[in-house]
């Protein structure tokens, strides 16, 4: 819970002996650092440095955090703080000081009713104790446990569960740090002339981190630490530059690999006040006023390692580097002690002015150290903002108004704890979110949003999570029904966990999954009450696996460098192991991937470490994609280039401009088009224009929702929530309102529409939907297995009810291919039209299906893929099959297999440039197996501009500044070319053409039709005005619509085609040169369409699977069959009365060729892959042509007995005129 995260463990209350001003960005609040990063309320520079990190419960991990106020020597030196930097300094008899890794001093004072060391707040948490004989016990707010020697030093960390952290020290230096699996961290220090420093950290794994200093810069036997080396191939060195005179250990900046990174820049008083990347990217500058006071009851410094609190005495021997002159030393001394006790002094700050990368000021201001105001100074594009804050006498925040003046309200315990949070407070939206808890183990025990839900939590003995219920509290649903998930652990005899059972919310241990562990805390196997197990093994000293097996049995094996870096992937696929290689620069940036095809893909970067450049191959050369950037490292231009013989062009370019808060300002094309993009002062977008002006305008409430959508036709949407954030309501432009009811848990229990009436859900107490009533009465029941996956939906409506079955996990006993490597996956859909039987590979790709259309025997297709897992070759029946070749990865050949004679369809795919003015194009020409070509091109914005096809197929695209389509030529009919027009929505308003006809349609605010106009002839849309619903049309075309209550068209009356049948009207994909006076329309019980009636054809029978896609139509008793293939695409047909066959193929999701008859024919599709025509394999011979309009289309010509793909994924029935979609 992201607003919990106020403080270890839960409740944080300020200390008032804390020394802020040293807290490293992980105890920060992130909107008071900026930069790389700097703690501008504070004026600290860190940078944290994460070196290594092993996996599991309290994983081993070093993590080095530069803090330049940090004035004490860690193990790294001073101003160097870790993770491993513990310690407790006593002062006096009364006070004890516990120093943490994030910098901070903590105050503990002595109680004597409990006879420890309280932290100094109101109510604490945290304690100190001292123990018998020496040595310390901390009690941190996180309920951590902490032990200390009598020297200090932390000797051990474990968590509430006991797992945790052994310190061990040879010399008072830190030699290791054990984890209670066994896992171990090693520290080599080299001790000589100069003392002793930490030169080697060796991770759990084995792997070296080497660190090098500058000896005694600090003076005798004070080390500054210069480089960390990480290990790798090649190794990455970490360079720290210390550049200021004033402060010696004041970072400077950073340099990888010998190339300078960072820059930062310090005031007199050591504060930072610039922090830069190379050149003058990514600079933020910070100006401060404030006072300098002394620290508040500052105690002595915390020892290093290797030195007595007692005395100060290091037990090392002081002898230093006969290099270094004494008086030198002293000096250095001298310089050192000078700086600490400007920096040991306390910076409060009243007001910071931050000047960011792309000049925005924004100041802020600070009353006791807490930040109140934040002033956003106007610029070109930015509005100038203002947000504001005030807290509670002890400092927590109490009421934050945001940059729109909207407010949220908290309420803290003595401890710090939240205790309630009202977002948008004062305004009608307003949600208050209460939290009770657990106060003397700091964790919550109950969350709840009245009204809404209720969360509550239960901890065990062993305080781990026990369960989770959550509660409805909303009136939709059952109110005060509750979900619960358990969770039940099993911990080894070392104290790690060996099982973890998670079990709900559906009753029983259907649901359950097992997590299971090893000694070392190690993940081995994962697993469902069904057995599917998923296992790992092969663990580095990290803990990451080398190797997992899925529930088929597919095997992963991974390979790491010395870093833990993912160095090689390979799996096994078709029986024979396939590498994917990723290699690294001296930068630690990903370099290069090797694909098991032999194609490499390679990353370049700048200075900056970031990407300009992506290189990949292509059939022809080599491609890249480009990018620059502005001074905050935003992308403001991407190119694509292609080399082709040796030639590289630019073939691709956008570009993208910010505000000076790096928003996307405007995104700006090659040839005029500019949208442009505005925002509030909370950064939600309020307005989209387009570059011929219209604009889109948002409108949000006070949880920064969108609420109201204004068009650029001045149209309103409205959207109002529920507590939940759920849309509960949407006002259409014509007023209309879409109305849900949901219940605590999310469950849509009620949808309200005009157009389809009110749909009611129920859920069971476990989370699962178990029935939905409809407008009509229908009815839709749902059933599941113990794992929750549904199973079952049968629909009702009257008498007659109509379901499907979906098995999952084995082959049904009657299915006709086997479900191979099928567990965890659909093995066979059954409904009274259709069962469908599936095998995969055991990868996931889909191997086979087979679906048996009306008990008629199995239209069995199967595929299969190359060691990539990219398909190879799909067998359709009737003996046919199609294979694909691939170039660098692409596919560049297509063979045709029919009765094992074997035919090319293409036989090369050639990605090329056309050069011209002002810019390249780009091209793709496809080379099919009768030698003749087309040629597809692309503009420098990446529109498709047109195609030349086999010497019969021209067509060119010209767009306006807002990318739309103006016009499509057609080079071989003139008469076909096209003009369109648009209104300011993008809506198509206008056709003009020759051959087609000119068309003028006009739409109301939700983009329903109101009128259309076809060469002079005028037809008049109604519709309903309580929805949206077409009533009537009446001129040209003169018809009548009844629906059903849920929507569906009923009946059409009245006359449904034009006077010319050559002339393509609207509301119908195809005309029929006859005249229909009506069509009633018959609906299954999922009210999917099942049937055409009309007095032209008869009754066309329609039969949708359980797939959602039509498995069969009948008309006239003549019944087809269809199979589509994974991607929706219609793959196959079969005639049941004729046995005629067509097979679909495609390439490149495009139809590219019919077999029908046994013969090949070539289909050229247009700019939306619509087929314009079809050529027999002579190449040249049309054999079909459509006449392709904005909306429909007109069959000119037909020698092969139909051609039925339309638009994607539409199919035109002829019998209705209409497209099944």
């Amino acid at each position: 819970v992201p607003y919990l995260n106020n403080g270890p463990g839960g409740g944080f209350e300020v200390n008032p002996g804390d020394d802020e001003s040293v807290r490293d960005a992980g105890e920060q609040d992130c909107d008071e650092q900026q930069g790389n990063p700097i703690v501008f309320s504070t004026g600290n520079k860190i940078e944290t440095f994460l070196d290594f990190s092993s996996s599991g419960e309290m994983p081993l991990h070093l993590r080095r955090t530069y803090n330049h106020y940090w004035h004490y020597v860690g193990i790294f030196g001073r101003h160097w703080v870790t993770n491993f930097d513990y310690s407790v300094v006593p002062q006096g008899g009364n006070l004890r000081w516990a120093q943490r890794p994030d910098g901070r001093r903590i105050k503990f004072i002595f109680n004597a009713s409990n006879q420890r060391f309280e932290e100094d707040k109101a109510t604490p948490i945290a304690y100190i104790q001292d123990l018998p004989g020496g040595g310390y016990r901390h009690v941190t707010e996180a309920l951590f446990e902490e032990t200390y020697n009598s020297l200090g030093f932390v000797t051990s960390i474990v968590n509430r569960q006991g797992i945790g952290w052994t310190f061990a020290y040879d010399s008072n230096r830190l030699q290791s740090v054990t984890h209670t699996s066994g896992r171990a961290i090693q520290f080599q220090w080299t001790v000589d002339g100069n003392g002793f420093y930490l030169s080697r950290v060796t991770d759990p794994d084995g792997q070296h981190y080497n660190y090098s200093y500058d000896l005694n810069r600090f003076g005798s036997i004070q080390h500054r630490l210069k480089r960390a080396t990480l290990p790798g191939s090649p190794n990455t060195d970490i360079d720290y530059v210390y550049e200021n005179n004033d402060f010696a250990g004041a970072l400077t900046g950073v340099k990888y690999n010998g190339v300078r990174y960072s820059t930062f820049q310090y005031d007199a008083q050591g504060r930072a006040t610039l922090s830069r990347h190379l050149g003058n990217d990514d600079q933020f500058t910070f100006a401060y006023s404030g006072a300098v006071t002394s620290p508040i009851n500052p105690p002595d410094d915390p020892p290093p390692p290797g030195c007595v609190p007692s005395s100060g005495v290091c037990p090392i021997p002081q002898a230093p580097d006969p290099s270094d002159d004494a008086i030198v030393l002293a000096e250095r001394q001298t310089d050192t002690d000078e700086a600490l006790a400007v920096l040991r002094q306390s910076f409060v700050a009243t007001t910071v002015v931050e000047t960011n990368p792309l000049q925005r000021q924004t100041t802020y201001r600070f009353e006791d150290g807490e930040l109140v105001e934040i002033d956003g100074a106007a610029t070109t594009h930015c509005a100038a903002s203002f947000a504001q804050r005030s807290y509670d006498a002890n400092g927590h925040p109490q009421l934050f108004e945001d940059f729109n003046g909207n407010q949220t309200q908290f309420q803290h315990n003595s401890r710090g704890q939240l205790l309630s949070m009202t977002e948008g407070h004062g305004d009608p939206v307003a949600r208050t979110t209460n939290i009770t808890w657990d106060t003397a183990n700091n964790r919550p025990t109950q969350i709840e949003v009245p009204g809404d839900h209720r969360r509550t939590y239960v901890w065990g003995a062993d305080h781990r999570l026990q369960s989770a219920t959550v509660r409805n509290l909303s009136a939709n649903g059952v109110v005060n029904e509750q979900q619960t998930t358990s969770y039940t652990y099993v911990v080894h005899a070392n104290g790690m966990l060996n099982t973890v059972a998670v079990n709900g919310p559906i009753s029983g241990t259907g649901d359950v999954v097992t997590y299971t562990y090893d000694t070392s805390g190690n993940l081995l196997s994962v697993g469902n009450s069904l057995g599917h197990v998923v296992s790992y093994s092969l663990h580095n000293g990290r803990g990451q696996p080398g190797r997992m097996v899925g529930i088929n049995g597919e095997v992963t094996e991974y390979s790491y460098d010395a870093r833990g870096r993912l160095s090689n992937l390979r799996t096994f696929r078709n029986g024979a192991a396939q590498n994917t290689a990723y290699s690294y620069n001296a930068e630690g940036l990903l370099s290069s991937v090797a694909h098991p095809d032999g194609q490499t893909e390679s990353f370049t970067y700048d200075l900056v470490r970031r990407l300009t450049s992506h290189q990949w191959q292509e059939p022809q050369g080599q491609a890249e994609r480009k990018w620059t950037y502005d001074d905050a490292s935003n992308p403001i231009t991407e190119q694509v280039w292609r080399t082709v013989s040796g030639q590289a062009t630019k073939i691709f370019e956008s570009f993208t401009d910010y505000d000076e808060l790096s928003r996307v300002r405007a995104v700006r094309g090659n040839n005029g088009q500019i949208t442009t993009y505005g925002y509030d002062t909370n950064n939600n977008l309020t307005s989209v224009e387009a570059t011929l002006g219209q604009e889109t305008t948002l409108e949000y409430d006070a949880l920064n929702r969108l609420r109201k959508q204004t068009d650029a036709l001045l149209g309103q949407t409205l959207i109002s929530y529920d507590l939940g954030d759920r849309v509960v309501s949407v006002t259409d432009p014509r007023s209309k309102v879409t109305s849900y009811k949901y219940d605590g848990f999310g469950q849509l229990r009620t949808l309200v529409s005009p157009d389809t009436g009110t749909t009611t859900q129920q859920w069971d107490a476990q989370g699962l939907r178990t029935t939905a009533s409809r407008a009509d009465g229908g009815t839709l029941a749902y059933g599941y297995d113990a794992l929750g996956r549904q199973t079952s939906v049968i629909a009702t409506i009257g008498n007659v009810s109509q379901g499907y079955a979906t098995r999952w996990d084995s082959s049904d006993p009657n299915a006709t291919v086997p479900c191979t490597h099928g567990k965890g996956r659909v093995c066979t859909v059954t409904d009274v039209h259709q069962q469908l039987n599936l095998g995969y590979t055991p990868y996931g790709e889909l191997a086979a299906q087979s679906p048996v259309i009306n008990g008629q025997g199995a239209l069995t297709h199967s595929y299969d893929y190359d060691q990539m897992g990219r398909l190879q070759a799909i067998h359709y029946p009737d003996n046919i099959r199609v294979d694909y070749g691939r170039n660098k990865g692409y596919v560049t050949s297509m063979s045709l297999s029919i009765n094992n004679v074997v035919q090319p369809v293409v036989t090369n795919v050639e990605l090329g440039v056309l050069a011209q003015s002002p810019n390249a194009l780009s091209t793709r020409e496809i080379t099919y197996g009768d030698n003749q070509h087309r040629q597809e091109y692309w503009d420098v914005d990446g529109r498709f501009i047109g195609i030349t096809g086999k010497a019969i197929q021209g067509l060119n695209y010209t767009y306006d500044p807002n990318n739309r389509i103006t016009s499509v030529t057609n080079f071989y009919d003139g008469a076909l070319s096209q003009t369109y027009g648009y209104d300011d929505l993008d809506r198509l308003t206008s056709v003009a053409s020759s051959g087609l006809g000119s068309q003028a349609i006009s739409l109301d605010p939700n983009g329903n039709r109101t009128q259309h106009t076809r060469s002079g002839v005028v037809d008049t849309y109604s519709v309903h005005p309580a929805n949206n619903r077409l009533t009537a049309i009446a001129g040209g075309i003169n018809r009548a619509y009844t629906y059903r209550s849920t929507g569906q068209v009923q009946t059409i009356s009245g006359s449904l085609r034009q006077q010319d049948p050559g002339l393509i009207f609207a509301s119908s994909f195809e005309p029929v040169p006859k005249s229909t006076p009506s069509q009633t329309f018959t609906y299954d019980p999922f009210n999917r369409l099942s049937g055409i009636t009309s007095s032209e054809f008869g009754t066309a029978i329609y039969q949708i699977a359980g797939t959602g896609m039509r498995a069969a139509k009948t008309v006239n008793g003549q019944a087809t069959h269809f199979v589509y293939g994974p991607s929706a695409q219609l793959y196959y047909e079969r005639n049941m009365s004729s046995g005629q066959t067509t097979h679909h193929l495609y390439l490149h999701g495009q139809p590219i060729g019919m077999v029908r008859r046994g013969e090949l024919y070539y289909v050229l599709p247009d700019h939306l892959d619509r087929p314009e025509m079809l050529t027999d394999d002579s190449g040249t011979q049309v054999v079909w042509r459509a006449r392709l309009a904005a909306f429909d289309r007109h069959v000119a010509i037909d020698q092969i007995g139909g051609y039925h793909l339309g638009f994607p994924g539409q199919y035109h029935d002829q019998e209705s005129g209409f497209a099944y979609n």
